[in-house]
């Protein structure tokens, strides 16, 4: 019986793994992400430093701007429409990806011609905090499909072993995201110290700007290359990042399935 057991705990792994709905779920995850891999690594003080060029206290400030706003703000009004629209039972496989979409586009061209300018950084950068918007769809989809998979099997089994493989795969991706990103700004030439632990040696340890200083020294040897790359990263790729995650969405099976679609985004969906 026990071996009977761990076979059939497998052979569900397996099925599990190679799920087309888990996987496009988790593949729209991964794309609305990219704004919390830049924003929580080098790659947003970067972008107010040396693209926008404020200075250290202006940058901390206009950092918690974007935060509060696209974070709290944004977020907290983001939910509620969200909710309102499966309340009122609106196509969501419909209206969600257009705002995505449309959101993306918005802040792309913000960022590309008004970037440089503090005020305009700030919207672009802004409007780029979509996640919302993906993270409430992608959440009620997925408990759809686990609702799926417990008819289907009679039984919680599934579930569980999805929830496993869900966070299992979703770790790799977004941990392959960050170490690409910090690679990328590496092979550009970028190298940020570990301040932290270069300041509690002496004499250092007796300057309290030796911390803020080191971060300064390294903001202020940032490569035109590194520039660039940043400068793509928010203008382009995060953006195209959303448009993709929109097109997945926009062909979900349980979307086409409700808008009876038969166009060529919805065949073998």
């Amino acid at each position: 019986d026990a071996e009977h057991d761990d076979g059939s705990v497998l052979s569900a792994l397996w099925k599990l793994a190679w799920n087309g709905r888990l996987w496009q779920l988790m593949v729209i995850e991964w794309c609305a992400g990219f704004i919390f891999t830049l924003n929580n690594q080098a790659a947003g003080t970067i972008y107010w430093s040396s693209i926008v060029r404020v200075d250290d206290s202006s940058r901390s400030v206009f950092i918690a701007l974007e935060s509060a706003l696209g974070g709290g703000v944004l977020g907290f009004v983001t939910t509620l429409y969200v909710t309102r629209l499966y309340h009122t039972r609106a196509n969501v496989s419909v209206v969600i990806p257009a705002v995505v979409a449309a959101g993306a586009s918005f802040g792309s061209a913000i960022l590309g011609v008004f970037g440089t300018a503090s005020i305009g950084a700030l919207c672009g950068i802004t409007s780029l905090y979509l996640y919302y918007f993906v993270f409430a769809w992608s959440n009620i989809e997925f408990l759809s499909l686990m609702d799926t998979l417990k008819s289907q099997h009679h039984g919680e089994g599934p579930m569980l072993l999805t929830f496993l493989v869900k966070d299992i795969a979703s770790g790799v991706l977004n941990n392959l995201r960050n170490a690409v990103l910090m690679w990328s700004l590496g092979a550009t030439g970028f190298y940020e110290p570990d301040c932290t632990a270069r300041c509690a040696s002496e004499p250092a340890r007796s300057d309290p700007e030796c911390v803020a200083r080191c971060h300064a020294e390294s903001h202020a040897s940032v490569s035109r290359a590194t520039v660039l790359l940043v400068w793509a990263l928010y203008v382009l790729v995060t953006p195209g990042a959303y448009v993709l995650a929109s097109w997945l969405m926009w062909r979900y099976p349980a979307g086409c399935a409700r808008r009876k679609s038969r166009s060529f985004l919805c065949r073998d969906a």
